[in-house]
């Protein structure tokens, strides 16, 4: 973080001047303020004011202009927007144009977006908003670790009625679920218990509101709570503690124990206390808060929740209707409201979830999966913690009646649904693809000859190589890559365009060059360019990986981003909502069981259909196609088309003169089998299913 003061000083010797609260790390420009024509008496006691004792360093301009404007464009790479008064305190600045020296400044951590988190709203919309344009995995985070309060704790150490959930078991179920994590898992997941199972009955007669009702009674605002304060200098001291809760558990629980003292009958001090025992790990003192305060409080919602919780934990789930009354909706435990706090929907929902999934109740657990899952951007661990334990049920329930599937298969009652691989490995291959432990393997080095027979590829070095030429790439006015740049790199004809090859329409801009257009959001999405002044250069990253030794490494970044974090729906109007590209490793399994010899598109796509068939309802019927047809063009487009020929992996013999053709042949290449290599235990052999 910089706090960075720049003044001119006019004719009067009065100061115009700009204050810029800079974070280097993600955000940017997050504070600004400024002041015009005030006195030297007026501008000194500011800068005594604002930097205390600090030491302030006197610096160049150019540093400090290249540290804002270059801070100010790496949040904007990522959605971040500069505190609204810069729009004004920016024109104390200079133009941000060539006439200012471009400095090399590193911002984010290892040239990745890096925030300091705590459990306050706002890191968590900023992860939400990391997930969406970095992506999972794109961006650090760092988690405010506190010093070790003393020895008030010690007789919290001494209790040996310890609970069997140690801080290991959290940090290693917070592990697995990020296998789990992806956006297009959960709807794999969901669609395949969906299509197995179906609407399950239940035993319990509870029919829940529809999901839209309860959303728009949520708000993300304050609910006063008059009766558990007796000032507003006490409210602001709860809000107080609530932060100090979450950024430091140690430090807060002495203090907490101190107004629990003072303030016996305020449920919300033993609900803070019990939280910062979990948080610092001290279990058996946290289930004595939570058992007490449901003793005192048994109308106060968290207190309910809490008990609820503690009763999972112990597997004494027969005991939770109770607790609750045997009512399982907010407006019977907060009556006469009209809004609920966010708080209290996770609170409820992530404890009722996991209730539900442990009577094994799936349909009424999805109903509170559903709005927990509208929320899951913020990040609250109750609601992780929810969602992990329905979707592993889920995996587990799909998982076991496969091998059923699988058994009956090897003693010839039922047809093989996923061509021979065992119910593991599918999963494995759909939910793992390229990760590690996955059945499909990426070989750890190519030879540089069988590099450069993928075109897509080679298209990617061939940009890097024109950013090194340039170093910076200057752009159009529009930011888009200079045209003349487009139609040479199109003419080199490395890889084809089907509309360019019959002049629909002629490059004019990045755009209608699509695989051009695509290589640029792939190289910005892997790390391996920047943007900055309108230009784009190398990361440090891309750097490294030019490198004619690293080709591999380069090759399986950009096939891993291409295949993992970039959406294949963006270069068509097709509905589909991610999980037909989820699958691709389904199709790759396919290809290479029966890619030996050529085969019509629709024998692939028949196959996939029928492992994936809830994707059919993804597709509307029209008028002249039917939806069966709309899926088996948009799976050959996006997977065929623009993914494994492009990539070099299959070759296509088209049956017609251009791109408007009736019928493709699809067979592997050499390619294939030096990238891939597969580690499945199938009912088949490869080789044979080609024979």
């Amino acid at each position: 973080m910089a706090n960075i003061i720049i003044a001119r000083k006019h004719t009067n010797n009065n100061f115009t001047f700009g204050l810029y609260l800079v974070d280097l790390l993600c955000l940017g420009v997050k504070d600004t303020y400024y002041d015009f024509n005030v006195t030297n008496v007026d501008y000194e006691d500011l800068k005594n004011e604002y930097f205390g004792k600090q030491d302030i360093v006197k610096c160049d301009y150019v540093l400090a202009h290249n540290i804002i404007y270059g801070a100010v464009e790496f949040a904007d790479e990522y959605g971040f927007k500069p505190h609204k008064d810069f729009a004004v305190s920016k024109y104390i600045l200079e133009e941000d144009d060539e006439n200012v020296e471009l400095m090399e400044i590193e911002f984010g951590e290892d040239e990745k977006p890096c925030v300091v988190v705590t459990n306050g709203n706002e890191q968590k919309q900023i992860i939400a908003q990391l997930d969406k344009t970095a992506g999972k995995g794109n961006y650090t985070v760092i988690y405010l670790d506190d010093d070790y309060p003393g020895d008030d704790f010690d007789e919290v150490m001494d209790n040996d009625d310890l609970n069997d959930w140690t801080d290991e078991d959290w940090k290693d179920f917070f592990d697995e679920e990020k296998d789990l994590s992806g956006e297009n898992r959960f709807k794999v997941t969901d669609y395949l218990y969906e299509y197995h199972f179906g609407k399950e009955e239940s035993s319990n007669h509870f029919i829940p509101e529809e999901p839209s009702v309860i959303e728009d009674q949520i708000t993300f605002e304050p609910i006063d709570e008059h009766d558990y304060y007796t000032s507003k200098k006490d409210k602001k001291k709860t809000e107080k503690m609530y932060y100090m809760t979450s950024e430091a558990p140690k430090k807060a629980i002495p203090v907490l124990k101190d107004l629990v003292k003072q303030y016996p009958d305020n449920p919300v001090y033993y609900n803070y206390l019990a939280n910062a025992y979990l948080k610092a790990g001290y279990i058996p003192a946290s289930e004595k808060i939570v058992i007490t305060s449901y003793k005192k409080f048994p109308g106060y919602l968290f207190a309910k929740c809490n008990y609820a919780d503690y009763l999972l934990i112990k597997e004494r789930i027969d005991e939770i209707p109770e607790v609750f009354d045997h009512k399982f909706e907010l407006k019977h435990h907060l009556p006469g409201r009209e809004k609920f706090h966010i708080g209290e929907v996770i609170g409820l929902y992530s404890v009722l979830c996991r209730y539900f999934t442990a009577r094994d109740e799936i349909h009424i657990a999805d109903y509170y999966y559903k709005i927990l899952r509208k929320f899951s951007y913020m990040e609250y661990p109750v609601a992780n913690q929810a969602l992990y334990f329905l979707q592993r049920k889920k995996f587990d329930k799909v998982l076991a009646k496969l091998v059923t599937e699988a058994e009956n298969l090897s003693y010839g009652k039922q047809e093989n649904t996923y061509e021979g691989l065992n119910p593991h490995d599918f999963f494995q291959i759909i939910l793992n693809t390229l990760g590690e432990g996955s059945p499909i393997i990426l070989q750890s080095s190519i030879a540089n000859i069988d590099l450069d027979r993928s075109p897509l590829f080679r298209l990617a070095e061939v940009y890097l190589g024109e950013i090194i030429k340039y170093q910076p790439l200057k752009l159009t006015i529009n930011g888009n890559l200079p045209r003349n740049l487009c139609r040479e790199l199109y003419e080199i004809k490395i890889i084809k365009d089907d509309y360019q090859e019959v002049g629909v329409p002629k490059i004019a801009s990045e755009k209608d060059f699509m695989y051009l257009h695509n290589i640029r959001l792939l190289c910005d999405m892997a790390g391996l360019t920047k943007k900055r002044h309108n230009r784009i250069s190398l990361t440090k990253k891309g750097e490294k990986l030019v490198d004619n030794s690293k080709r591999t490494q380069l090759f399986h970044l950009i096939l891993k981003t291409y295949t993992v974090d970039f959406n294949w729906a963006y270069n068509d109007l097709y509905e589909d909502d991610g999980t037909l590209q989820s699958g691709f490793g389904y199709t790759l399994y396919l290809v290479k069981k029966f890619g030996k010899t050529e085969k019509e598109t629709s024998f692939y796509s028949e196959k996939y259909l029928k492992a994936f068939p809830f994707l059919i309802d993804q597709f509307d019927e029209g008028i002249w196609y039917k939806n069966e047809d709309y899926f088996r063009d948009c799976y050959i487009l996006r997977t065929f088309s623009r993914f494994l020929e492009p990539f070099g992996f299959v070759e296509i013999r088209r049956e017609g003169a251009n791109v408007f053709k009736d019928k493709d042949y699809i067979k592997k290449t050499k390619l294939f089998d030096k990238v891939f290599s597969f580690s499945v235990n199938s009912s088949d052999d490869y080789s044979s299913s080609d024979e």
